[in-house]
């Protein structure tokens, strides 16, 4: 594979694994999100829930119970629409994440074959260098022992 190849490749990785981060952070806020608004609504029922009992000691009509019931139960249903929301959430952050490992693990893959590439030249560089420096000996010491007096 040819470097710019390699290159080309390890820069799309990249780009995906940058992609699936930002849909990670997407995912973490969104169930965040979710989370708060169901903290929200169970606080409001609990509140409501004291008024009404409230309003029952102090005494209340018949329908003034019916309404505190009824808007308590359409908090109940707010609520486990909201919990279903957050499971949903909490599986995209799981399937996000499984995602976003993976695709660091590619990356990394590309980067020890860019890290051996580099470390493999480098070595060939330093076994030229030290042939020529080798050869160079050699004629220098070839030079000395066939014109011992020029030096």
């Amino acid at each position: 594979m040819t470097d710019r190849a390699l290159e080309f490749l390890r820069e799309r990785a990249q780009k995906s694994r940058d992609a699936a981060g930002a849909q990670l952070a997407r995912s973490r806020s969104e169930e965040k999100k979710v989370s708060d608004q169901i903290a929200v609504l169970t606080e409001y029922r609990a509140t409501y829930r004291r008024r009404m009992q409230q309003a029952m000691l102090e005494g209340t009509t018949l329908q003034s119970v019916r309404d505190y019931q009824a808007f308590l139960a359409s908090l109940d249903r707010a609520i486990d629409s909201a919990r279903s929301s957050r499971e949903q959430q909490r599986e995209e952050l799981a399937r996000t994440t499984s995602l976003m490992q993976q695709q660091q693990r590619e990356l990394c893959s590309f980067d020890a074959v860019v890290t051996r590439r580099q470390n493999r030249r480098a070595a060939e560089d330093a076994r030229l260098v030290m042939k020529e420096s080798d050869a160079l000996a050699t004629r220098i010491h070839t030079r000395r022992l066939s014109h011992p007096d020029h030096f």
